[in-house]
């Protein structure tokens, strides 16, 4: 009915209220198209053979799921942002890990219990995490880690 109200109104609006619209009209359509992509990608994924394909599906779902995300950040969904703002910046990372590093010094043969990290020493993986380029290669060698975070 609103939009049925804008339509009868649309000479009244100024250009710069109608560019807001086709602007919000463009951002839905793309939040739509990245949840669809998502989706799909994800389906591929679980039924490829290759394990290539299957990383390529996960790569791109995660990336499309990322996008909605950004996309959901000014949204009144609190959670959304939330994600975005844990890790506002790099420095920040770098000094939790530096923190997290200092404190792992005391029990330095931890190891983790699951997950792709199971059986290696947690100081391996904090120190792996400041190294930039050796934590984006990780990242992207296990993306279906990261696409669960995402969601």
């Amino acid at each position: 009915m609103k939009w049925a109200l804008a339509m009868e109104n649309w000479h009244k609006l100024s250009t710069m209220e109608k560019a807001n619209i086709h602007r919000t009209a463009l951002e839905v359509t793309a939040l739509i198209a990245a949840y669809i992509l998502t989706y799909a990608f994800t389906s591929l994924g679980d039924d490829a053979d290759d394990p290539f394909e299957e990383w390529l599906y996960s790569f791109i779902s995660y990336q499309t799921l990322r996008l909605s995300t950004e996309l959901l950040f000014f949204s009144p969904k609190l959670d959304e942002p939330m994600k975005i703002l844990r890790s506002p910046t790099a420095s920040m990372s770098f000094f939790e890990n530096t923190i997290k590093l200092v404190s792992q010094m005391w029990t330095p043969f931890d190891e983790y219990e699951r997950g792709p990290w199971k059986g290696k020493p947690k100081i391996h993986k904090t120190l792996m995490n400041m190294v930039p380029a050796a934590k984006q290669v990780y990242r992207i060698k296990y993306v279906e880690d990261m696409k669960g975070w995402l969601e």
